[in-house]
């Protein structure tokens, strides 16, 4: 089942995108509040993007982040 989607989602993407270089970027959201109430000082992401931010995008997580 993972395979399928994984497969669509490749499938989806154009070439150019596939063959541009990865651009990886931190952000940093100071005083980030959940919606249980609860905060953090500094909520820190990190980025990987492919291609120019053009068009429409394609959010890919990973499933660290429990059920």
């Amino acid at each position: 089942m993972m395979l399928c989607r994984l497969l669509a989602i490749a499938l989806a993407l154009p070439a150019t995108v596939l063959a541009a270089e990865p651009k990886q970027t931190d952000c940093v959201l100071p005083a980030f509040t959940f919606h249980t109430g609860e905060t953090l000082p500094n909520l820190r992401l990190h980025t990987t993007t492919l291609g120019e931010p053009t068009g429409d995008a394609v959010l890919i997580l990973h499933g660290t982040g429990g059920s």
